[in-house]
């Protein structure tokens, strides 16, 4: 297998809480770890609008190196 080495253009880390509701409704809690900012949301769709919400710029100097997934160890 060959390994290629990429540049990420930032790396952030979000911890996320489900809970299935007895009416069938479900609940969302995102964490953002780096910044300590969070929310509840009502939906998938809001949790990733939320994630989506918190791009910021980061320097090329302080992108991480990364390794691509290898479609084979899926």
């Amino acid at each position: 297998m060959v390994q290629v080495k990429v540049q990420v253009k930032r790396y952030d880390s979000f911890l996320l809480r489900y809970w299935q509701l007895h009416d069938d409704g479900q609940r969302l809690e995102i964490e953002h770890i780096q910044s300590g900012a969070r929310t509840r949301v009502a939906s998938v769709a809001a949790a990733l609008a939320w994630i989506g919400d918190r791009d910021r710029p980061a320097s090329a100097d302080d992108a991480p190196t990364a390794w691509p997934i290898d479609e084979r160890e899926r």
